[in-house]
């Protein structure tokens, strides 16, 4: 198992159940307690648990849920609990139940887990190794992989060793070598679909008490002119994630204290912009850039070694702002268990790569759906996704307005529901009766990050 991130420990479980030892090999050295590491530096961002997700999360790690909830993680089972804004249509706040979504802070999340994983008997982590090729012998006209090369991370051109293995898993994320490694192995590389987003994070952690405030979740996504966006996060043990996020190329989201307050009071509920400005900071700040979303098609290839499967965010990885991530690690855990209970290791590759492209599927649409809205992303568009484009912003238009149409998109948006449940016939006919969409719901102190953004352009 190649990769301790949550998409490679959620792996290493599955595989604990059919093989008597399973090794992840890992390059960062694990810190201790529920603290961030190099090599996820998406985790001091905002993070959350989609619906879609948490039952997964339960059913392959059984009371976790329970254990993250003694920590202070936050549960958010209430529509009037969150503050969510796309393309500029605030989603509608009424007292409604929905679908749970997790709250928690990523380096605390990927702890649980990993202690979890640990503890599970055959299952051991060798730290401080990378990952540098495959050996492999041939098994009739197809190449099987018969273990991975591995080398001391922190030393270049240090002797290499090789660790045996029935099956690799790379869940080494958006840099994998999968595609260099299956054309050394005489395998074509897979189509690869990419959507350039260039998004930005500047995130910084806060101390605020816990449950004196009306909502637990506030994102104010992207919005057409808008330059910025905001998210917050209540997560564990009082702690707060405050991002704000930058779209564009060329853009940055700022860390100077006074701009990221001036911007936070913008565009953050009131009551939130007045917490933040009085509460403790507990970390610098931090950035990260999410320039590209991309999807290796591995379930199109006609030939592919036995013994070898990529996972995760080795497959896909999405603009991070829809937060599908470790909700689709999950699905691909499933959709691994049921492959191995059900097929041969010949069979196995292919069998694997179709079933997680279901699930695929819908993160991709939606993800890259919302962000091919907008002129200056770049990537393939259809006639089709226009069309659904332009119904979605009715959709949303409407879901102001209508707390029932708001739970619906958040089911679809959490991974619960297929995109399709927005066509739903009562769904469609109360779009259609909904008014003729107004000016876009921004709030009035964010108008003027709207009045004072560049024009953006396509990068090249």
């Amino acid at each position: 198992m190649l990769g301790a991130g949550i998409g490679g420990l959620v792996a290493a479980r599955v595989l604990a159940d059919t093989f008597d030892e399973v090794t992840i090999v890992e390059r960062d050295v694990m810190p201790g307690g529920g603290h961030g590491r190099r090599g996820v530096p998406q985790g001091r961002h905002v993070h959350g648990m989609q619906a879609g997700g948490l039952p997964l999360l339960e059913e392959l790690f059984p009371g976790l849920r329970a254990e993250l909830a003694g920590d202070g993680a936050h549960e958010i089972a209430d529509l009037s609990r969150v503050s969510l804004r796309f393309a500029g249509r605030l989603l509608n706040q009424a007292e409604l139940p929905v679908a749970p979504v997790l709250s928690v802070s990523r380096p605390h999340l990927e702890w649980r887990i990993r202690e979890r994983v640990r503890r599970l008997s055959g299952v051991r982590v060798a730290e401080g190794l990378e990952a540098v090729g495959v050996t492999s012998t041939v098994d009739g006209d197809r190449a099987r992989v018969t273990g991975v090369r591995v080398a001391p991370a922190a030393t270049r051109d240090a002797k290499e060793r090789t660790i045996d293995a029935d099956l690799v898993v790379d869940a080494t994320g958006r840099g994998s070598r999968m595609p260099v490694w299956l054309e050394q192995l005489g395998c074509a590389r897979p189509d690869e679909e990419r959507v350039v987003v260039h998004i930005g994070y500047a995130s910084q952690t806060f101390r605020l008490p816990r449950d004196s405030y009306p909502q637990d979740l506030i994102i104010e996504g992207r919005a057409p002119g808008r330059r910025h966006g905001f998210g917050a996060f209540a997560c564990e043990q009082d702690r707060w994630t405050f991002s704000i996020m930058s779209y564009g190329a060329g853009e940055r989201p700022p860390t100077e204290p006074e701009e990221r307050m001036r911007l936070m009071h913008q565009m953050a509920p009131p009551w939130l912009a007045e917490a933040l400005s009085a509460a403790e900071p507990l970390d610098d700040v931090a950035r990260h850039a999410h320039p590209t979303s991309h999807w290796r098609h591995y379930e199109r290839l006609g030939r592919l070694p036995v013994g070898l499967l990529a996972f995760g965010d080795a497959i896909a990885a999405f603009n991070p702002i829809y937060g599908t991530g470790m909700t689709v690690a999950l699905k691909q855990g499933v959709a691994l268990r049921t492959a191995l209970e059900t097929t041969t290791d010949t069979e196995l590759p292919r069998r694997f790569y179709r079933a997680a492209a279901r699930p695929l599927s819908a993160a991709w649409a939606l993800s890259t759906g919302a962000d091919l809205a907008y002129p200056e992303t770049l990537g393939k568009r259809t006639r089709r996704g226009a069309l659904m484009g332009r119904y979605v912003a009715r959709f949303l238009a409407a879901a102001e307005h209508d707390p029932v149409l708001a739970r619906r998109f958040l089911a679809v948006a959490g991974l619960v529901e297929a995109p399709s449940a927005l066509l739903a016939p009562a769904a469609v006919a109360k779009v259609v009766r909904s008014p003729a969409p107004t000016a876009l719901s921004l709030p009035e102190r964010a108008r003027s990050d709207v009045a004072h953004a560049p024009r953006e352009t396509a990068a090249s």
